[in-house]
C-alpha cells in the first residue's frame, strides 16, 4: 500500500473508478467489482496513501477521486526509484557505495545537458527490462554517478564494464566549432557517445588513406 509506483491497486482503484464513472466508491454497501470487493481494506489504505501524495481526495466517506494524473506520475516515480536502485547496485558491485551517496546521483535519462566522462560501472537493460533501451552508468572524473539511457543498443555493443567514455551533448550549429562537428560525428556514429580512442583510430586510418 505504501508503495511510490503505480501498483495493481492503483490499477483496481482507476478501474472501479472508470466503472461508475465518477468515484471509486469503496463503502462495503455498495455494488463493486468483484476484485476491488474482495481488496476492499487494501485498497482504502491505497487510496489514503495517494491522497497524502496529493493523487486522491475523499470526496465523502468511502468515495473516492483519483487524479488522471496519478498514473503517470507513479510511473516516473517508480521509474526513478528503479534508476536509483540500479545506481547504487552498480557503485556497490565497484565497492564505491560508501564513497557515492544518492545527492552525488545524476540521472540524464535519453538526453545530456553536460559532458560526461568516466568509467562504465554498469550496463544493461533499461526500464522495464523488455523493451531496446540500454542504459550506462558511470563513475564521473566530476565526483559524480551518472546514469544514461539509448535506444541504439547496437552502437554499445562494444562498450563494456570498465571502458573510460566521453558523452557529449549535442550543439547547435551556431555553437560548432570543427572540433565539435568531428565529435559529434563520432558520437553519433557510436549512439551518442564519444570514445577519444575510436577518434584516434578513425584519424589514424585516414592519414594512413592519404599517404
Amino acid at each position: 500500500m505504501e508503495a511510490e509506483r503505480f501498483t495493481r491497486l492503483d490499477r483496481l482503484l482507476i478501474a472501479e473508478q472508470q466503472a461508475t464513472n465518477e468515484f471509486a466508491d469503496l463503502r462495503p454497501d455498495r455494488d463493486m467489482l468483484e476484485t476491488a470487493r474482495r481488496n476492499r481494506a487494501l485498497l482504502i489504505g491505497r487510496a489514503r496513501k495517494l491522497e497524502s501524495m496529493g493523487l486522491a481526495t475523499e470526496v465523502e466517506v468511502g468515495r473516492w477521486s483519483i487524479s488522471a494524473e496519478a498514473e503517470p506520475a507513479l510511473r516516473e516515480m517508480g521509474e526513478r526509484g528503479d534508476i536509483i536502485k540500479t545506481m547504487h547496485r552498480a557503485l556497490a558491485d565497484h565497492g564505491l557505495a560508501d564513497e557515492r551517496g544518492p545527492a552525488q546521483y545524476a540521472a540524464h535519462g535519453k538526453q545530456i545537458t553536460e559532458r560526461i566522462v568516466g568509467r562504465v560501472l554498469a550496463k544493461g537493460l533499461a526500464g522495464d527490462e523488455l523493451g531496446d533501451r540500454l542504459h550506462l552508468v558511470i563513475d564521473g572524473v566530476d565526483g559524480r554517478t551518472h546514469y544514461v539511457e539509448t535506444a541504439d543498443a547496437a552502437h554499445l555493443a562494444e562498450i563494456r564494464r570498465g571502458h573510460i567514455v566521453a558523452l557529449d551533448p549535442v550543439a547547435t550549429k551556431a555553437e560548432l566549432r570543427p572540433a565539435d562537428v568531428n565529435i559529434q560525428v563520432m558520437a553519433e556514429a557510436n549512439g551518442g557517445i564519444y570514445q577519444p580512442s575510436l577518434h584516434l583510430e578513425a584519424t589514424r586510418d585516414i592519414i594512413e588513406q592519404r599517404r
